[in-house]
């Protein structure tokens, strides 16, 4: 009897040792366990205090323009002190290579006695200049404050930035190759119910774009005023070019000021950019009748200030866009009507643009202005007008995208947007009266 006494307790002594044992096993496994939980966390708090530095660190550089954004680019790298977020703090370096911002933050969480700390980095891209912004179009028409579809066709997607219930309005029967963008769906609003039946596009749901408002660069100061071109009989006097008849087809073979050029009784003025790019700058550029030739393989960049009127054509003999550059600072209307045929992208601050019967502008139409319309058999490039409403009538047709206030399109007219991805480049740009910087963000890495 009491050897089994002794034998009961020598069992419940082992049992507990064992039972003791594998506690003291998993609450070690579980306090090991805990650990890696808690550095877990802390890695990931460390990580996304990091990225919040770059995040703020990109948004602070998107919003420099001019003299910050150049004193910016001399002062690189630049490196930050510590700076308090949370239950941590990051710090930021920011290193130029090539056309490359990189910014690189590291985010530290206290941790026991020690810390831990992870980095993030980002990537800005785009032209670093300060002297130019290249937006985005994500649509092939998009209006900032409404867009109503009447008719034609639109060979990509269709949006708006507005909350308005109806802002997006589409009646008739048009053809739409590509989905609605918007905010939610009680901005869209469709009369046929018929069309909505068969024809409805997908539904896409966006955050409000940019686009901020363009800006036209300075004007160049240092020209050579009133001089003669290089034909000693041109009729270049007190720093009026006037072309005609006796003076057909006079070269401009260098970078010029002129008060007035006059173009009449269909002659031609050649700009021969063989030597190099040429900068005109014209206080009024009058084509009554003629055309404006550019040869050679350089580009021509013509600023003018007034009056620009042009009947006949811009570079109509090359015909491509890419090599000439207006910017028109008028604030009078600019028609391009009849034959007019203008191949070249135009800057404006004019406050109405008209395009009409077989007139064309074939590049890139950017203007701050509030008005453009298209009619008849005109056609147009690109068209970047954020503040203005643009009417597209019948007949009409547009190869690229178009970003305005509000757009009508009627029946009868197409717009075509071959590419998905639009990008527009502005000389300058202004949001909530500052410019807009040349920094865009490209990617994490």
């Amino acid at each position: 009897m009491k050897n089994d006494k002794g034998y009961i307790l020598l069992s419940v002594v082992m049992i507990l040792s064992i039972i003791l044992i594998f506690g003291l096993t998993m609450i070690t496994v579980a306090g090991g366990e805990f650990n890696k939980t808690l550095i877990q966390e802390k890695k990931v708090k460390a990580y996304y205090i990091a990225r919040s530095g770059a995040i703020g660190t990109a948004d602070w550089i998107s919003k420099m323009s001019g003299d910050a954004l150049k004193k910016f680019n001399e002062s690189l790298p630049l490196y930050s002190e510590p700076v308090k977020f949370g239950e941590g703090e990051f710090v930021v370096s920011i290193v130029k290579s090539g056309d490359n911002l990189y910014i690189i933050s590291t985010g530290k969480v206290p941790y026991n006695k020690s810390t831990v700390d992870r980095k993030a980095e980002l990537v800005m891209s785009g032209d670093k200049s300060g002297d130019s912004q290249t937006v985005e179009l994500i649509a092939a028409v998009f209006g900032n404050s409404s867009i109503e579809i009447r008719g034609g066709t639109v060979k990509g997607n269709i949006g708006s930035n507005s909350e308005e219930p109806g802002s997006i309005h589409i009646s008739g029967w048009p053809t739409i190759e590509g989905n609605i963008e918007a905010l939610n769906d009680d901005v869209i609003k469709v009369d046929n119910s018929e069309w909505k039946k068969q024809m409805m596009p997908d539904v896409e749901y966006i955050e409000k774009q940019n686009y901020p408002i363009p800006l036209l660069p300075e004007f160049p100061e240092d020209l050579s005023e009133g001089l003669p071109t290089e034909n000693p009989e041109s009729h270049a006097e007190n720093g009026i070019l006037t072309v005609y008849w006796q003076n057909n087809n006079t070269v401009i073979g260098s970078s010029r000021y002129y008060d007035s050029i006059n173009i009449i009784q269909n002659t031609t003025l050649r700009v021969d950019t063989s030597d190099g790019d040429i900068v005109l700058r014209v206080r009024n550029l009058n084509i009554e009748q003629g055309r404006i030739e550019v040869v050679g393989d350089g580009k021509l960049y013509l600023y003018v200030d007034n009056n620009f009127k042009v009947k006949g054509g811009i570079n109509e003999r090359e015909g491509k866009t890419d090599n000439v550059k207006i910017y028109s600072n008028s604030a009078n209307t600019i028609n391009v009507d009849n034959e007019t045929q203008i191949y070249a992208s135009l800057y404006s601050n004019s406050r109405e643009i008209n395009i009409s019967g077989s007139g064309s502008v074939y590049g890139d139409l950017i203007t701050a202005g509030s008005k453009i319309t298209i009619n008849g058999g005109a056609r147009s490039m690109n068209i970047y007008a954020p503040k203005a409403s643009i009417d597209i009538g019948g007949g009409a047709s547009v190869t690229g995208g178009i970003v305005g206030g509000s757009i009508v399109l009627g029946g009868g007219c197409r717009i075509d947007s071959p590419n998905k991805e639009i990008k527009i480049t502005l000389p300058d740009s202004e949001e909530d009266g500052s410019s807009g910087s040349a920094y865009k963000i490209a990617y994490w890495r």
